[in-house]
């Protein structure tokens, strides 16, 4: 959050939350009663409706909100499984205001784009951390799968913790991932998304009878899901090894020096991921086609 703003932690509203210049991005805006992802020339930002209530849960940290969230995996999810990876890089920095007004109107999103604008070069910027804009992007190589992404954003609830959990931390993980030194982090908060996936897949089974469901159930799930045959596996199983023997340095399978990590398999678990938490949530593969 701008130091500006830091008296000033609105419970509902509407946040505005620049991109950092690095990672990846569409290229083409979308606009939402309730979220929009803004493009210019030099500036990439989000403007999302938010409503924080009391017991929701505390932070110190200036984490995105459930609703950026919410925003963010939308157009995320929506690169599909099989096209790469789409990298979002959320500035720390954040400004918000008591409105919230309907973010399909050009005017109104035109008014918070000077809002934030004022604020990029007012502030002083948190130290550390990649440079906010005015920037230049990198942009996606696909085109945006709008209808998709607006679809995704329908079934996505703000209100769902396991749900937003499990997409925060596989966001997280996209970011970590820039970061050549931190490409062995970036699997730990994959695993945290891959524990809330198995929770809500686990969730549907019991919704269709299953009295104590299993990990096998769960992966079974997966299988069926996309017309798979049975491995006989656990959850995602072949995850299980890597997670015991990085996490644990001392463990069943001895004492681990260097983590047992590859470059191609925490993109392999992203993409996994992409799939084990969005298909429990709303019932259908994503496909940006």
């Amino acid at each position: 959050m701008y130091l500006s703003q830091m008296r000033s932690r609105l419970p509902k509203g509407t946040i505005l939350r620049a991109m950092a210049p690095i990672g990846s991005y569409w290229r083409e805006s979308i606009y939402t009663e309730t979220a929009a992802y803004i493009v210019r020339d030099d500036l990439i930002f989000t403007a999302t409706h938010f409503n924080i209530r009391e017991a929701d849960y505390y932070s110190e940290f200036e984490e995105p909100l459930p609703e950026e969230i919410q925003l963010l995996a939308s157009l995320a999810l929506a690169v599909g499984f099989d096209r790469g990876m789409l990298t979002q890089y959320p500035s720390f920095n954040s400004v918000r205001v008591a409105e919230q007004q309907d973010l399909r109107d050009n005017a109104e999103c035109s008014r918070l784009e000077e809002v934030l604008r004022a604020a990029l070069l007012t502030d002083e910027a948190v130290p550390n951390c990649p440079s906010d804009p005015p920037a230049s992007y990198r942009y996606f190589h696909w085109p945006n799968p709008v209808a998709v992404q607006k679809e995704i954003h329908k079934s996505i609830d703000p209100a769902d913790d396991l749900l937003i959990r499990g997409l925060g931390t596989w966001l997280k993980a996209a970011m970590l991932n820039l970061h050549p030194m931190f490409c062995e982090e970036a699997n730990y908060p994959l695993w945290i998304s891959l524990d809330a996936s198995l929770n809500m897949v686990l969730h549907r089974l019991a919704e269709k009878g299953f009295a104590q469901p299993s990990t096998t159930d769960a992966q079974n799930f997966i299988h069926e899901a996309f017309g798979e045959e049975q491995s006989g596996l656990r959850y995602f199983e072949d995850y299980y090894v890597d997670r015991i023997r990085t996490v644990h340095p001392k463990n069943r399978y001895g004492i681990t020096k260097l983590v047992h990590c590859h470059i191609d398999t925490e993109f392999s678990r992203n993409s996994s991921q992409n799939s084990s938490v969005s298909y429990p949530s709303w019932g259908s593969i994503t496909s940006p086609s």
